[in-house]
């Protein structure tokens, strides 16, 4: 049961979420692709959204997001971009076990979610489903350093419903302290899914790719320990690389990513797997320090790509699923049913609506 907020906080954070909302619509009509409209005339009802989203190209839609973000985060105009560079999660969902793509692929993956919504607005899909697609993405891509989960309910609210008095007052809910219990397109909600489906493209659970059954990795303590110290032998790789392995596995999040950027090289190069793995128990982990000293600058460099493309992939799955539901591979099941990952992704915000209502 939560504990009920009443009293004289409650209304100072009523009013903080009135200001921040105040100064949204005032500011507003000054983000670029609105071309000086007040939110009313594009928000209005369902057409205008479809119609608006259909003619957003991506500069546009950078800008809008900026726009967004940096009201909700009373920036200057001119500060208004996507800084999103060091930006570290946090979340209880996403947790410290995701890491978004590289500030360098977000514009390439913030037009493939524009890409996707347009594809849905053509195929007539449910207008709440595109605001799902716009705002989950939003969170995945992380491209602002901070009010990115304002922003996505900013996106998902204005898209998913007309711009009215109700809005109005779900949006002041939105931007407020507990604003998460309101709504959270979050894709944290399904992070395990999205992460399955990446191990099944790396060949993960395949034993065609992957004959020893290798489920992670492991390096020698005397690898890891010591911090930036290295203790990589290998003199064909530079020492930047060598830091960068101990980086890796001293952050959980990237460990994963680079575990499976590490597998994927072996399994794409041919290489002999059993030279590398050791068992614990019924696991079968790959040895990832004699794998690092038996490569060249030119592997270290494709672990490295592998790294960054997975992270990406993560996201155009994300996106993929929600424009294509029907794919075979996006079906789940839950409670004794079968449903879309899409389906499975809006019942779990609604479940964590309710349970936050308790």
């Amino acid at each position: 049961m939560k504990e009920t907020r009443v009293g004289s906080g409650e209304d100072v954070e009523r009013d903080k979420r009135a200001e921040v909302l105040t100064r949204f619509l005032k500011f507003a009509r000054e983000i670029a692709p609105f071309k000086g409209k007040k939110l009313e005339e594009i928000f209005a009802n369902e057409e205008q959204k479809r119609e608006f989203i259909k003619n957003l190209d991506i500069d546009g839609f950078i800008d809008l997001l900026s726009g967004v973000n940096g009201i909700l985060r009373d920036r200057k105009k001119t500060d208004w971009s996507m800084d999103g560079k060091t930006v570290k999660l946090s979340s209880v969902l996403l947790g410290d076990a995701y890491v978004p793509p590289e500030q360098e692929d977000k514009p390439e993956l913030l037009e493939k979610s524009l890409e996707g919504a347009q594809e849905m607005v053509e195929l007539k899909r449910d207008i709440k489903d595109i605001a799902l697609l716009l705002a989950s993405c939003i969170n995945a891509i992380h491209p602002f350093a901070d009010g990115n989960g304002r922003t996505s309910r900013v996106i998902y609210l204005l898209t998913a419903n007309d711009l009215n008095e109700d809005t109005i007052d779900k949006l002041k809910e939105a931007l407020s302290q507990y604003g998460r219990e309101k709504i959270d397109p979050n894709p944290g909600f399904v992070q395990y899914e999205l992460d399955k489906l990446v191990d099944g493209e790396v060949g993960l659970d395949d034993l065609t790719r992957n004959p020893e059954g290798v489920s992670y990795m492991f390096a020698s303590d005397e690898y890891i320990k010591g911090g930036s110290r290295s203790r990589i032998k290998n003199n064909q790789i530079s020492e930047e690389d060598k830091i960068l392995f101990h980086n890796f596995f001293y952050d959980h999040g990237k460990r994963r990513y680079f575990f499976l950027a590490l597998l994927k090289f072996v399994l794409d190069k041919g290489l002999d797997v059993r030279k590398y793995i050791k068992k614990f128990g019924k696991r079968t982990n790959i040895n990832a320090d004699e794998v690092i000293e038996d490569i060249d600058q030119n592997g270290m460099d494709q672990i490295k790509q592998n790294y960054r493309n997975l992270k990406k992939r993560y996201v155009e799955i994300l996106i993929d699923c929600m424009v294509h539901p029907e794919k075979e591979q996006y079906k789940v099941e839950h409670g004794g049913k079968v449903m879309s990952l899409k389906d499975y992704f809006q019942l779990k915000i609604q479940e964590e609506i309710e349970n936050c209502k308790e």
